[in-house]
């Protein structure tokens, strides 16, 4: 997937709480202390009263459940590049978790928590949102990606590759990548290399290709490190 990311877990959470106390079937045994789950209770209880730290520490919790949906789903599906391009955009429904989450970012977010938006942003892409929620994300990731956020850049630039929450515009992908790249974003610059080596958007080009591969390298990306090195 693109721009796979992990939330850091929160600390006041055990592990399993969120599936203990919010998400549908029996609780798991030595899910969770009871201290624990009435700490998870005290942050809702903060966090439906508007405080906007208690919103993110509960989407937080809930974007690491270990919970399952109904459907026995614990992820969902994202978005595949290889060589560059978008290979599968492959969409489910977003398991209740993850509905919980993006409802809790949201909010924190819009209540000035600017690190929930980028939270939001990462969610976009891996296909964990619903249709409501992956607008509101892209609203912001348009604003910030206009504001010169790198990141946002190449996260937008994978939704125009996909047409997902966007429409689907190779020409304002590319232009975004572009952008990133020259933005220090090593994701965005990995990726570009690959799309000059492979022509998948523009024509090949080998010498823009190792240029952008080996910047990336330079900056550290696993990936093209390897590559540089063969």
């Amino acid at each position: 997937r693109v721009a796979a990311f992990k939330p850091a877990v929160p600390r006041l959470l055990a592990p399993g709480v969120q599936s203990a106390l919010f998400l549908d079937g029996p609780r798991p045994a030595q899910c969770a202390p009871p201290e624990s789950v009435a700490r998870l209770a005290q942050t809702r209880q903060r966090a439906e009263s508007g405080d906007a730290a208690a919103q993110f520490q509960l989407a937080l919790a809930f974007h690491h459940s270990d919970g399952w949906d109904d459907a026995g789903h614990n992820s969902s599906g994202g978005l595949v590049v290889v060589n560059g391009r978008v290979t599968r955009n492959f969409l489910r429904s977003p398991p209740k978790h993850h509905l919980e989450a993006a409802r809790w970012y949201r909010a924190a977010a819009t209540n000035g928590v600017a690190e929930a938006s980028r939270y939001l942003d990462h969610m976009a892409v891996n296909g964990q949102l619903t249709d409501g929620d992956l607008a509101f994300a892209v609203v912001g990731m348009q604003a910030r990606a206009t504001a010169g956020s790198a990141s946002a850049q190449h996260l937008l630039a994978n939704l125009h590759l996909a047409g997902r929450g966007v429409p689907r515009n190779d020409a304002e992908a590319f232009r975004l990548l572009t952008s990133a790249a020259q933005g220090k974003e090593r994701d965005a610059m990995h990726q570009l290399g690959m799309i000059h080596h492979t022509g998948g958007l523009v024509p090949v080009d080998l010498g823009e290709a190792a240029r952008w591969l080996r910047l990336a390298a330079q900056d550290g990306h696993p990936k093209a490190t390897r590559q540089m090195a063969a």
